[in-house]
Formats: C-alpha cells, sequence, structure tokens
C-alpha cells in the first residue's frame, strides 16, 4: 500500500488542482514532495499511470515542463479498494484500511460506511441472463466446524442443518417425527430391531444418490471420529443392509426413543465416499443433501447457495451470504438495514423506531443460561453446602433487573414444561431476613477459608456481564471469583473444563425438548456432564436406559423430569435466566420462521417487490 500512501500524500500537497486539469511540474518538484530521488520519483509515476490515477505528458525540450493531470481521487481510491477486499473476502482487511485513514480521509470514511451498510440484507445481480437473490447478513464469527457430528455453537449447528439433513424430521405441533431422507420406518412390538426405508433419487451436493451404506456410515461415524455426540448410537448393535434402500438396525435393548433419535442434527446423513475422500477439511466444508449447499468458508465470507437438485421444495433465496465482521464490527457502525436483524435491548428498539413499517418478530429463547458445578475438581465447590450458599446469593430475578438487555424470564430449569424451583423461589428469597445468615453459615460449613473460585466463559459481551455481575453478588460475602474469559475453541478444552470451579454456558433447548435435555445430560461438550461426578453420570445412564424402554410419552417426560430432580438436589447447575430475542424484519421479506433459539430458516424465506 505504499503506492497509495506516497499518491495520497503528493495529492494533499496539490489539492487546489481541479481533477482533469493539467499543471506544469518538474521531476525534481515531484522528487521533493515525495522525498525521494528523482530516479525513484520515476518509478513512482509509472505507477500512477499505469493504474490510471494520473496523466502524464512530459516536456520536450530544455525547458519545457511536463504535464501532470490527477485522474481520481484518493477518497475513491481507497474505498473502491476497500470495496474490492470485501468482495473477495479480505473484510477484517477492509475495514482496517478504512481505519487507517479515518483522520486523513474522513470522508472516505463516511462514504464507505454508507456503502458497507448498503450491501447487507437483500441484493440482486445478474449473472448469464438470471437474476439471482441474495440474502447477505453480517457474522460474528468464523464457522471454523459445520460438520453435524462435532458442530457445538448455535450459529455452527445452525448452519449445518441447511446443509445436511436427518432420516426424520421432529413436527413440534405434533410431537412426532415425520418423514424426510427416509420415507418410512417402523419398529418391532419390543422397539430393539428398527427398520429403515429410504427415499429414491436423493442426491447429495456432489451429484451422487443417497444409498443405505451412506447411512450406515454416517451413524458409524460419531463413534470412530470422537464425537461429543456419541450416545446417539450407544444401544446400537447391529446395522444390516438388505439392499440400496433398505436398513434394518438391531439395538441392545428396547428403544422407543431411537426415531428421536434418528431425526437429530447430530445424525445427518453425510457421503461416504466424499467423507473419506477430503478428510479433516469435511469439518469446514461438509456436503450433505440439503437445500442448501456451502461453496465457501474462510475468514471472510461464508457463502450458502442454493442446491437445484434438492428433493424438497428448493429455497426462493438463491444464496445466503455471511459477512464475517469480527472484532472490527465496531470499526464500522453496524446499525444497518440487514433485511433483518436483532433487537437485543430497549435502547435499540426505542433507535430504531422510525422504521414504523418494519415488521418486529419476537422469540422466547429457551437457551438456558446457567451455571455448571464442577464436582470433580478438589475445592470448595465439592462442597453442597457451598453450592446451596451459591444458590441462596444469586438471585435471577436481581440478574434480570439489573442488567437488563435481552434478559427476559428467570430460569429455574432446563425442562421447557417444568417452571417450578426445587429448592428456593424467588419470592423465598425476598422474604428471607436472615439470607445473609443462612449464606454465612452454609460457608462455614463448607469451610471455605476466602480462597479464589475460577469461573470460566466465553468472551462474548452478555457472558461478560453475567460474569462480573457474579462476581460482584459473591464479593459481598466474601466469595473470591476469579473470572477468565475464553475463545469457544479454548473454552471447550478438556483442561479449562477440568480447572474450572464453574462455567458460565447456555443449554440448547430446541423444539424436541426431551431430546435436548439428554444432549445437556449426556453430551461430552456439555458441561453439566463434564462436571458431575461418575456416581451421578452412571445414574443418568442408568435412568436414560429405563426411560428409552419406555413406550408411554407421558411416562418418558417424568422419568427425564426425575433425572433434571437428581441434579437439581445436587446442585450441579444452577440455572439463571432465559433470552428474549426481538427480530426487525425488512417488510418485503416473507416466509418467517424464527426457532427456539432465535434462529431464521433461510429455507421459507422469499421477498415480496413492493416497489
Amino acid at each position: 500500500m505504499y503506492i497509495l500512501d506516497d499518491f495520497i500524500r503528493f495529492r494533499t500537497e496539490l489539492n487546489h488542482i481541479p481533477l482533469k486539469e493539467p499543471v506544469s511540474i518538474s521531476l525534481e518538484q515531484i522528487a521533493t514532495l515525495l522525498c525521494c530521488t528523482t530516479r525513484n520519483s520515476k518509478f513512482i509515476l509509472q505507477k500512477w499511470i499505469a493504474l490510471q490515477w494520473i496523466a502524464w505528458i512530459p516536456g520536450r525540450g530544455r525547458g519545457n515542463r511536463s504535464q501532470l493531470s490527477f485522474l481520481a481521487e484518493p477518497d475513491e481510491l481507497v474505498i473502491s479498494h476497500a470495496q474490492q477486499m470485501i468482495y473477495s473476502g479480505q473484510v477484517a482487511e477492509a475495514l482496517s484500511l478504512i481505519q487507517k485513514y479515518t483522520i486523513t480521509l474522513p470522508k472516505a470514511n463516511e462514504r464507505f460506511q454508507r456503502w458497507f451498510r448498503g450491501q447487507f440484507g437483500l441484493q440482486w445481480e445478474r449473472e448469464q441472463g438470471k437474476r439471482i437473490e441474495t440474502l447477505r447478513l453480517p457474522l460474528g464469527e468464523p464457522l471454523a466446524i459445520v460438520d453435524p457430528i462435532h458442530a457445538y455453537l448455535r450459529s455452527e449447528c445452525h448452519i449445518s442443518q441447511h446443509i445436511c439433513e436427518t432420516l426424520l424430521r421432529y413436527n413440534k405441533t405434533s410431537g412426532s417425527m415425520e418423514p424426510h431422507l427416509a420415507y418410512h420406518i417402523e419398529k418391532n412390538e419390543s422397539g430393539d430391531r428398527w427398520t429403515i426405508f429410504l427415499r429414491k433419487g436423493v442426491l447429495f451436493h456432489h451429484g451422487r444418490e443417497m444409498l443405505a451404506s451412506d447411512v450406515i456410515f454416517s451413524l458409524n461415524r460419531l463413534a470412530r471420529e470422537n464425537s461429543p455426540y456419541q450416545w446417539l448410537t450407544w444401544e446400537i448393535r447391529e446395522m444390516i443392509q438388505h439392499d440400496d434402500r433398505v436398513i434394518e438396525i438391531r439395538l441392545t435393548g428396547p428403544h422407543h426413543l431411537f426415531d428421536r433419535y434418528l431425526g437429530n442434527e447430530h445424525l445427518a446423513i453425510v457421503p461416504k465416499d466424499y467423507v473419506e475422500q477430503v478428510g479433516e477439511d469435511f469439518a469446514r466444508m461438509p456436503i450433505g443433501t440439503g437445500p442448501f449447499k456451502l461453496i465457501r468458508n474462510d475468514d471472510g465470507l461464508v457463502i450458502l447457495e442454493a442446491f437445484e437438485s434438492y428433493f424438497g421444495i428448493r429455497p426462493h433465496l438463491d444464496r445466503v451470504q455471511f459477512i464475517n465482521l469480527q472484532t472490527k464490527a465496531d470499526e464500522i457502525e453496524m446499525k444497518t438495514t440487514y433485511g433483518m436483524w436483532y433487537e437485543m435491548d430497549e435502547v435499540e428498539q426505542k433507535e430504531e423506531s422510525h422504521r414504523e413499517d418494519w415488521q418486529r418478530v419476537t422469540s422466547d429463547d429457551w437457551c438456558v443460561q446457567y451455571l455448571s458445578c464442577n464436582q470433580r475438581k478438589s475445592g470448595p465447590i465439592t462442597s453442597l453446602s457451598f453450592r446451596r450458599a451459591l444458590q441462596l446469593i444469586l438471585s435471577p430475578e436481581q440478574m434480570l433487573h439489573e442488567l437488563g438487555g435481552a434478559r427476559h424470564e428467570i430460569a429455574t430449569c432446563f425442562a421447557s414444561w417444568r417452571r417450578d424451583s426445587l429448592f428456593l423461589e424467588e419470592s423465598e428469597r425476598q422474604s428471607d431476613l436472615c439470607l445473609s445468615e443462612r449464606v454465612h453459615l452454609l460457608l462455614q460449613q463448607s469451610n471455605y477459608q476466602g480462597e479464589a473460585v475460577r469461573l470460566h466463559t466465553f468472551t462474548d459481551q452478555d457472558h461478560v456481564e453475567d460474569c462480573e455481575w457474579i462476581k460482584e453478588q459473591c464479593a459481598m460475602y466474601g466469595i473470591n471469583i476469579e473470572n477468565h474469559y475464553y475463545t469457544v475453541s479454548e473454552l471447550l478444552q478438556p483442561i479449562t473444563i477440568e480447572q474450572a470451579d464453574f462455567i458460565h454456558d447456555s443449554a440448547t433447548i430446541g423444539d424436541d425438548t426431551e431430546l435436548s435435555l439428554l444432549e445437556v445430560f449426556l453430551s461430552h461438550n456439555s458441561f453439566v456432564y463434564s462436571h458431575v461426578k461418575d456416581e451421578d453420570r452412571q445414574k443418568i445412564k442408568i435412568a436414560i436406559t429405563h426411560l428409552q424402554s419406555l413406550s408411554s410419552g407421558v411416562d418418558r417426560r417424568k422419568a427425564i423430569t426425575k433425572i433434571e430432580q437428581m441434579l437439581q438436589q445436587q446442585i450441579a447447575y444452577l440455572p439463571l435466566y432465559r433470552n428474549r430475542i426481538g427480530l426487525v424484519v425488512d417488510p418485503r421479506l416473507r416466509g418467517i420462521r424464527v426457532n427456539r433459539q432465535g434462529h431464521v430458516d433461510y429455507r421459507t424465506l422469499w421477498y415480496k417487490d413492493m416497489s
């Protein structure tokens, strides 16, 4: 970028010269303005001429000066270069470039911000005579893992579900499973033998038809690749391929919940040949049978493109493109018209209230913010009395009142059908005049001596706010909390989980609440599972084996409620709250479906042109 810096400095010295108006100037004068030799100034001029930044007519003969005309302004060049960087996915570099010239070229910064805001939302382009509709959205951080058997973050799982699909799908209205990649599934009376019949003509994104061998391969991958969701296939004893479209699965015992397992997003069906061909790259660039195929995923851009050969209903959108803003987002004023964006608190709603014609869609997020208590680590946290003291100190109602924002509703448990708290109602906490005495008595019983207690969480702003609040509340009772903030990959490291006394996280509770709870209790990347004692893990596993043998949905719900009650008796975790998410939407955007994690289904989105 030295060539651009030289031009900006040179043009600034001659900013009184109008664009395209020739000015007489010598090489010696140019060398002086550029602080270089005459020879170097010739090289610089040649580059500017090649880039069409200037026009140059050399003087002929002694005493005849050369003529120079400016053909471009520095603002335009910086903006153009930053735009090209954005288009190529170099988002962080483009924002850094604009930031570099904020003081020297303030108008460039303003113009780029206006342009950049206009790049989000629906974009129309022409390709080979066709109109391509692209929904362009901001992304907070790169998507390192999109493989369904390893995806952890909500954003990763959400994108993965648009790419890779499952044999069955859960219908939240009926509470039952519906055919998807499988057109039929049946089980024997005891529930230990299931037969799957696959649809014909279902294609993977690389063009090959899905076969029974792909299903068997996909189910086996969880154990072979050490997926944290291995529990989904623990009971599989044998898989028999009768032909290319019929698979019989024999289980170790009765399992009336197995069809729900087959509809879990982490058991999506992937192509055997492609996975074996690309190896580890599949984690970042998976393919499946879904309505969108992933055509790019790097630090700058994530691009989903509609799969023309999709066996279901093709999405109306041609592309969904995510521009990764990462930590550079604060360098651009991002209150923009994305076509849709999230209102996370009342302040933002007031600031955007002038958009009277825009739709507002609210979603009660059932993802529960909680603290997992590490009972596997020696120290104060292993004492039930100490955990009980924390439960008394940390009032979710007070947290919601003092921190506000998207924090919407107190959570007393993970299960959506339970609103009770096993130990402590907020009214009890408020009316207890001896709360301080009770806390100090519990701390005395726990033999707490003021040692540091480690609280680990993510670097996201809401997690930081929560943990700083928790630290302040505990300090009032003499509890020394040390907050440690980590990226996702850092926090998921076994050593980081082991070192924590407790971890602040959110449990993803989807439409299929029972399966979501089992994921919290059994998945190896769940902090609840990671922090419970071995004997409690064994109790949970035995209870779930019993649960799977129950054919009645009512009985299964009771059984899973007992598992959560057992964990609450141990104070294995402390539930805090759930968020409310407000979605502000362009009035032309239709087909909006928001799930319980606040994510929008891109398959059903379409734009009504109201112009």
